[in-house]
Parts: structure tokens; C-alpha cells; sequence
């Protein structure tokens, strides 16, 4: 879709306004910064790119004429393309493709100890990293619920309780005695790793980006 983008500008004559120049911009740094921003730049790019992609195809639909663009309308219309969408969808779900981490970072998202925990399913409560809840939500669920995810941004107070044991905060071993916490999917470097490894929680899983501890 970026790189979409980037064809457009490239072949657009015309200038955009520098205020479509900053939005565009701005949401493009969010995508590439994280891919959960992604659907954010979705949304804004086809508003401000429509303009320039309109004034590159009105020469081309000009030339081919409006008898051209009637014959592509009449076959849009009809039942080859939603047809083959279908069976494209239905080779892609039963091949696996869809089910594999496509494109997951493995050194920024947990794949490995989730891989391990598909073999090795944790009975309990369970509480994870904030930015990792998706994934987790996506790979685990519904025989596992993830202690947060995204979408407590539009609840402050799950927020806070999660910061309060992220960070150590005061009483965050409380909190987890609250929630009945048995067991913990978090960064592998962490000071909440740490501390509960001091604990005398003991090691279940760990690599390079994620560990898994578990109450004795």
C-alpha cells in the first residue's frame, strides 16, 4: 500500500497541498513504525492520494474511450471475478497459508513461545505483554484469553493495572493474587521477568524475545 502510494506521487505532475503532504506523511511513519497502524494509514492515503491518482488515469481513460471501460464494467458485473475471489480464498484457507505467522517479526512478537504454547497449553490465568495481546488473542484464543490487549485503550483503568505490574508499581503482586495469575507470557529482558524469576517462578519457556514463567 506504501509503495502503491509512492508510485502515485511519482507519476502525479501536479503538487499536493502540504497539509495532504504532512497527514500522508505522518501516517506513513505510524505504519512503518508498527503494523497495527496500518489500517489507521489505510483509511487516510485513499482520501489524499484520489486527486493524483484521478489526473494519472483520466489521459489513459481518455485513449482507451468509454466502449473500453464498458466492456471491463459488464465483466466486473458478472460472476468470474467474484467466482475466482472465492476459490483463491478457499485454496489459501485449506493450503494453511492463512493460518502461518506471514510476515510476523519473531523478534518483536512472541512466535516461537506461542508456537510452544499450542503443544504445551498452560492451564490458568494468564497475563502478557500489552503489545503482544493481539497476537496472542489471535493464535491461542479461544482455549486461552489474553490478560490485555489493543483494545484497552478505550479503558484507562486496564491500562493503569497493567502498567502498575509491567513496572513494578506498588502492589503490582497483589494485583496478580487479584486476577489469580498462574502463569506469565512477557519480554524475555524484562524487570518483571526478573523479579518473578527471584520469586521462585520457575522457567517453562524462554528466547531471544519472549519468556514464560509459571507460579510454583
Amino acid at each position: 500500500m506504501i509503495i502503491t502510494s509512492i508510485l502515485i506521487l511519482s507519476f502525479n505532475k501536479g503538487k499536493i497541498r502540504s497539509g495532504q503532504a504532512f497527514l500522508l506523511a505522518g501516517f506513513t511513519a505510524l505504519a512503518m513504525i508498527s503494523t497495527r497502524n496500518m489500517h489507521l494509514y489505510g483509511v487516510v492515503a485513499p482520501f489524499v492520494l484520489v486527486g493524483p491518482a484521478v489526473e494519472i488515469l483520466e489521459p489513459v481513460i481518455r485513449k482507451t474511450g468509454a466502449s473500453a471501460m464498458g466492456k471491463i464494467e459488464k465483466q466486473l458485473k458478472g460472476i468470474v471475478w467474484p467466482v475466482a475471489a472465492v476459490l483463491v480464498s478457499i485454496i489459501l484457507l485449506f493450503s494453511g497459508i492463512l493460518g502461518k505467522d506471514y510476515l510476523i517479526d519473531p523478534k518483536l512478537f512472541p512466535v516461537n513461545a506461542v508456537q510452544w504454547l499450542q503443544k504445551n497449553p498452560q492451564s490458568g490465568h494468564m497475563f502478557n505483554d500489552f503489545i503482544w495481546g493481539g497476537y496472542i488473542e489471535w493464535r491461542l484464543w479461544p482455549e486461552q484469553k489474553d490478560f490485555i490487549d489493543s483494545q484497552s485503550d478505550l479503558t484507562g483503568e486496564a491500562t493503569k493495572i497493567y502498567l502498575s505490574v509491567i513496572n513494578l508499581g506498588d502492589g503490582w503482586q497483589t494485583v496478580l493474587e487479584q486476577y489469580d495469575v498462574q502463569w506469565v507470557i512477557i519480554p524475555v529482558n524484562s524487570a518483571l521477568s526478573q523479579e518473578l524469576i527471584k520469586d521462585g517462578w520457575s522457567i517453562l519457556y524462554k528466547d531471544s524475545t519472549a519468556i514464560i514463567l509459571r507460579q510454583e
